[in-house]
């Protein structure tokens, strides 16, 4: 019954509304789209926006299905939900997505871009082979860091070379914000897997482990931040009594910091694994440490759009508790940085912009800016 219905929408869409989208005028005014909450690249165009006052030239519009406190309201901005969005999506003429989209071709009036959510070390979309056959391209600009990551990114939305442009990600301006507070700050941020093989925290699975963590955090004058999926923030839980141990979410990021990369800008160090987050954490010159135990499973499960996950990593893999302590007192600078060449030759193999001009540039290059 749902692929009965999923076809009879995708016959709607290409057969009704790719004509209708064709003949309807279009405003001037700008779109941000995000259907898993007004977040990542959108939300970091939005800051931009806003900060540069374009929102007095242009009315913009933000379609989300959950809006943070960051969202204020501004001047000439509305905000609405994703099936009221559709109305915005066929009468303007710039749009821009970051996570869902709606399934309908730009007319030749439109500009639509996908802003996507960073380099994919794993497979994404059209790479992953039982989403070989769905169409997800719906744009006309696509972004991609350099040419390195061009091969990817057309793979996995099948998307042209002409459609691919390099103006770096507008999350990405927020890095350099160089607000670091005295205490040294790191973040855990584990990618999202529909089907994880071992525990959320390994090494810490048991409650006295945890606790042993955070007397060792407290000891160094660090506090770990764990930022969880938005899609697996029910699956953790630390105590309350944990002082150098926090878990935290959007909601509370957002009620701080402009976005998380405002966030991640006043952090010392990163632990993660096959998420995009260690491309873009690059650009701070920060370490990075790498969790990769669910390597296996997740290869077969999805696959990584690289043979080897040493031509992606720049620091230390942590395989057990010592490893996890270890990196900590390198944030700390306790231990040499052994890694700092790695990072900055993976800087510049993958970017080919190393500043916070991205949201300008990308403005640019639709027409939006002069």
């Amino acid at each position: 019954m749902k692929s009965k219905l999923k076809y009879l929408v995708a016959f709607l869409l290409k057969n009704i509304m790719n004509p209708i989208n064709n003949i309807i005028p279009k405003k001037n005014r700008i779109v941000l789209y995000s259907n898993l909450g007004f977040r990542d690249n959108v939300l970091s165009l939005y800051n931009f926006l806003i900060k540069e006052h374009i929102n007095n030239k242009f009315e913009i519009i933000i379609i989300s299905n959950h809006f943070y406190q960051s969202t204020k309201s501004e001047l000439n901005v509305k905000k609405v939900g994703p099936f009221n969005g559709l109305y915005y999506f066929l009468t303007s003429r710039y749009f821009f997505y970051c996570f869902g989209k709606y399934p309908i071709k730009p007319s030749s009036a439109q500009v639509v871009v996908n802003l996507g959510h960073g380099m994919p070390i794993k497979k994404i979309g059209n790479s992953e082979l039982k989403y070989k056959n769905i169409n997800y391209n719906y744009f006309d600009f696509v972004l991609s860091y350099s040419d390195f990551f061009d091969s990817i990114i057309e793979e996995s939305f099948s998307a042209s070379s002409s459609q691919i442009i390099h103006t770096g990600a507008p999350r990405n301006d927020e890095l350099f914000n160089n607000k670091k507070s005295n205490v040294r700050n790191i973040i855990w941020m584990p990618t999202y897997q529909e089907h994880r093989s071992g525990s959320l925290l390994n090494p810490f699975n048991t409650k006295n482990d945890i606790q042993k963590l955070d007397s060792f955090l407290k000891r160094k004058n660090c506090i770990l931040y764990i930022k969880l999926h938005p899609l697996e923030t029910d699956t953790v839980r630390i105590s309350s009594t944990s002082s150098n141990i926090q878990l935290i979410n959007d909601k509370e990021i957002l009620s701080q910091f402009t976005s998380l990369y405002d966030f991640l800008a006043e952090t010392w160090g990163l632990i993660t694994d096959f998420s995009s987050v260690s491309i873009d954490y690059l650009l701070t010159d920060n370490p990075i440490a790498y969790i990769l135990n669910d390597k296996d499973s997740f290869a077969s499960e999805r696959g990584f759009n690289f043979d080897s996950l040493s031509d992606v990593t720049a620091g230390p893999i942590i395989q057990d508790k010592s490893d996890f302590f270890d990196f900590i007192e390198l944030v700390c600078g306790e231990i040499d940085d052994k890694f700092k060449l790695k990072r900055d030759v993976l800087k510049h193999t993958f970017y080919e912009y190393f500043d916070n001009h991205s949201s300008e540039r990308l403005l640019k290059k639709v027409g939006i800016k002069k």
